[in-house]
């Protein structure tokens, strides 16, 4: 059944922060547990509550940081289980608020990665996954009937193979379906005590019915549909990448969600399906419906939205929230008051007439300014972007003084484009410059989010120094996006000083290796940064942007507070991966948005050695094997000073053309000596052996991919077989091609149409003929002259050294010679007198 692509609505989707999940920390399932509440989980022991009717979401702790919760089953809005790899597997009976794990020792399992965890009432389920450490990987199904007291084996007794199961649905019936890798899946008809296999078109992750015989499974960029409760399944074509959520509200009504923020929607039970689109570029991996048109769904980095495809746009964050009492407190953020008011104020914003914008002051430096609290709350959609807030001051005069600092309370909202941005503008008698901008609190993430700060912001404003009529200008921008994204902003507690600030990066360093920038293991590490504020104003954010010489780059940032006349430490790059080579890689550090008075030291550079251990293959790579006569060309790294290769060559690069052992030696840095060794050798080509069957030539090695047949060394056309049938007398060989590109030829076979072949020829000139080829104990080389003579016969092996060197009489037209001594491989020879100089090749076996 095609995929029938509806016209798109007009839906737009936007992230909601409050869950403080980081950029690594993804939401991967989720579930309904009430009208307007959900659990999702995740990565780093993510669990947590969302409820869409005061959008807030509220951490509910489970496990350790270490878990990885893959799947969640809540049976009753009380009752549930979250499942994942290392035998995470816990249980809840008061709706998330608490969690008990259910030990290893109840289910049976070892070490089990529980991808799957599906329970159909409070006391019946199922978990299914794999067991690392278990002959074939351990897959298996499990049942419960107590509630997870107990667990029984229901794995099918054959079929599993290497399938894991990922998810799981049950029909009206006792029929469920078991979706898994491998392009399989499980289906039971007894509620789950028996499972046979049955043949998917694709690997899936994830499964929904959708009425009481339709079933929809999704993975990746394939949609499979089953009409007959899981028994056949056919392939839909889809409209988005890396689909993995699924999910109908009834026979009819569902959602699939995917990469990029893929979402879409169908309304016919899965034959047509429409693109939903949204703000997001980050992965959706689950979505659950809550009526026939609405959805919330999360995906990576702690994303969450809410759907509805009969509005225009979807938002999660609102005015109001779930605890107004205490407003929003956050572990990254907390509420602190600097304003000293009372009762103290809370960071949470309400709607105001834009006529309270352009508050002036009623005084001025050096205390603090009496502005209000100025919130602006304003809903951007069909207004154009100038109409966004500034609080301006009155005249200031500044007369007398040399440097001046800053220091506010600001929060606001940042969409996600990067267009959002607050400024601090100053008059400095003539003109208006440009003191900061910004545009929010960057997680490194790229994610939009909400910015409660519990420090001052601070920047130097000696631009103003001096000036009898200064005035400052605080505005707030938000891009006319039309998705009817509300925006707001709060400015309060501005306060001009003497003060001074000024930041200074101080110096780069490996974590764990002090100031040693010399000779560091090829292996992921903190590289961290050092920073003083000299100044005597503490400031707040630092935010960093770093690049390496290797082509990597990021941005970082420290959201507490660098105090006045301190230094610290921060981790610049989280586990920084040097190349697998090492070498020498230069990291440089920067200062980002933050205005000080040394910008000769806003920026850093250090170069630090990576270098390999002794017996790695970091230089040079694994051993390796050419074809007989190739030739295979070794590389020094760019950065490595002084190559020596084991020729006594300086080159960046050596290129060998016969078997043995190579290395390379160097410096990385000064200090850094590395070396390598690298074994090559000569891959074992069998010599094709022309054997005659009347016409028909053939070669009987079945280690060739292809060959060309030649006649007196004249290519044969449309002879790419291991036999020909030829009609014409004449010296026939064949070149043969093995898969690793290797090419031998095989000794010459005289044909004589009616005759007998070799034997009866004259052989062509420097032609030896040597027979049985292969050998196996003994050989005979044809000489072609009748009257016999003493002959000097030569073997070389296949890397040219001399195996026998000896003198033989004949009196008849052959010489016999033994070789059961030789090891198996290649040989030729070479068969001389003062007639004649023949060589030939044969194959010991």
């Amino acid at each position: 059944m095609g995929l029938g692509i509806l016209s798109q609505v007009t839906v737009m989707a936007q992230t909601n922060r409050h869950n403080n999940l980081g950029a690594q920390e993804h939401l991967w399932k989720m579930k309904k547990i009430s009208a307007h509440e959900f659990i999702g989980v995740g990565n780093s022991g993510s669990v947590v509550k969302y409820n869409d009717s005061c959008n807030d979401w509220l951490p509910l702790p489970a496990g350790t940081s270490n878990d990885d919760f893959r799947n969640i089953s809540f049976p009753t809005g009380s009752t549930g289980y979250i499942s994942g790899p290392a035998n995470a597997f816990y249980k809840t009976t008061n709706g998330g608020t608490s969690w008990t794990a259910i030990p290893a020792s109840i289910t049976g399992l070892t070490n089990a990665s529980i991808q799957c965890v599906h329970f159909r009432t409070a006391t019946t389920g199922f978990i299914a996954g794999s067991q690392i450490g278990v002959s074939g990987g351990g897959r298996f199904i499990k049942k419960t009937t107590d509630g997870g007291l107990t667990w029984t084996t229901v794995t099918p007794a054959a079929g599993m193979g290497t399938s894991t199961v990922y998810d799981m649905a049950f029909f009206a019936a006792d029929t469920g379906i078991a979706v898994a890798t491998n392009n399989q899946a499980f289906r039971t008809t007894d509620n789950g005590n028996t499972w046979t296999a049955v043949a998917t078109p694709a690997t899936v992750y994830s499964v929904a019915v959708a009425g009481a015989n339709t079933a929809i499974a999704v993975a990746n960029g394939n949609i499979i549909r089953s009409t007959d409760r899981g028994l056949t399944w056919a392939s839909v074509s889809g409209a988005a990448t890396g689909m993995q959520g699924v999910h109908f509200y009834d026979d009819t009504h569902g959602m699939i969600t995917g990469s990029a923020g893929a979402v879409l929607y169908t309304s016919d039970a899965g034959l047509t399906w429409t693109a939903i689109p949204t703000l997001l570029s980050q992965k959706l991996y689950d979505v659950q419906m809550t009526s026939a048109t609405t959805a919330v769904a999360v995906g990576a980095e702690g994303q969450a939205l809410s759907i509805d495809i009969n509005q225009p746009f979807h938002r999660l964050f609102e005015e109001h929230f779930c605890h107004p009492t205490d407003s929003m407190t956050y572990t990254r953020y907390t509420n602190t008051d600097n304003s000293l008011a009372a009762p103290a104020r809370k960071w949470f914003f309400t709607n105001v007439n834009e006529s309270e914008n352009g508050l002036e002051a009623a005084g001025w430096f050096p205390g603090k300014f009496a502005i209000y609290d100025a919130y602006y709350y304003e809903e951007v959609r069909a207004q154009h972007h100038s109409d966004s807030a500034f609080i301006e001051t009155r005249s200031l005069n500044l007369a007398g003084t040399t440097q001046l600092s800053l220091d506010w309370n600001e929060a606001f909202y940042t969409h996600p484009d990067g267009l959002t941005r607050t400024r601090v503008q100053g008059f400095n008698g003539t003109d208006w410059i440009t003191l900061y901008q910004s545009n929010g609190l960057d997680m490194g993430d790229g994610v939009a989010s909400a910015v409660f700060p519990d420090h001052k912001r601070a920047i130097d404003i000696s631009a103003l120094a001096g000036v009898a009529n200064a005035k400052l200008r605080f505005s707030y921008a938000a891009p006319n996006t039309n998705d009817g994204l509300k925006n707001f902003w709060a400015v309060s507690d501005i306060v001009i000083s003497n003060r001074s600030v000024a930041l200074q990066l101080d110096s780069l360093n490996a974590a764990g290796n002090g100031n040693v920038t010399e000779c560091l293991p090829i292996a992921a590490q903190d590289i961290k940064v050092k920073m003083s504020n000299t100044g005597n104003l503490g400031v707040f954010p630092v935010e960093l942007g770093w690049s390496s010489s290797d082509g990597q780059a990021g941005k970082t940032g420290t959201y507490g507070e660098l105090a006045a006349t301190s230094s610290a430490n921060y981790v610049l790059i989280d586990n920084f991966t040097p190349p697998a080579a090492g070498g020498a890689i230069t990291i440089k550090a920067w200062i980002r948005n933050m205005p000080n008075q040394n910008a000769v030291n806003d920026t850093i550079t250090k170069t630090f050695y990576f270098t390999p251990d002794a017996g790695t293959t970091a230089l040079l790579g694994n051993d390796t094997a050419i074809c007989p006569g190739g030739s295979y060309t070794l590389h020094a790294p760019a950065t490595l000073n002084s190559p020596l290769w084991s020729d006594g060559s300086n080159a960046a690069s050596y290129t060998v053309n016969g078997a043995g052992t190579y290395w390379l030696q160097g410096v990385y840095g000064t200090t850094c000596a590395v070396s390598d060794t690298i074994h090559i050798t000569l891959i074992n080509v069998p010599v094709p052996v022309i054997t005659a069957t009347g016409d028909l030539l053939q070669v009987g090695s079945n280690v060739y991919a292809s060959y060309q047949w030649f006649r007196n060394n004249v290519a044969l056309p449309n002879s790419n077989s291991a036999q020909i049938v030829v009609t014409q007398a004449g010296s026939y060989t064949v070149k043969a091609i093995t898969a690793a590109g290797c090419e031998v030829i095989s000794t010459a076979y005289i044909y004589n149409p009616g005759g007998t072949g070799t034997k009866d020829l004259q052989i062509e000139k420097g032609m030896l003929i040597l027979f049985p080829n292969p050998a196996l104990t003994e050989i005979t080389a044809y000489t072609g002259d009748e009257s016999g003579g003493k002959y000097q016969v030569t073997i070389i092996d296949i890397i040219g050294k001399n195996i026998l060197n000896s003198v033989f009489h004949s009196k008849t037209n052959s010489i016999t010679f033994d070789v059961s001594n030789l090891s198996p491989g290649v040989y030729q020879v070479i068969l001389s007198n003062e007639k004649q100089n023949r060589t030939g090749r044969f194959v010991k076996k």
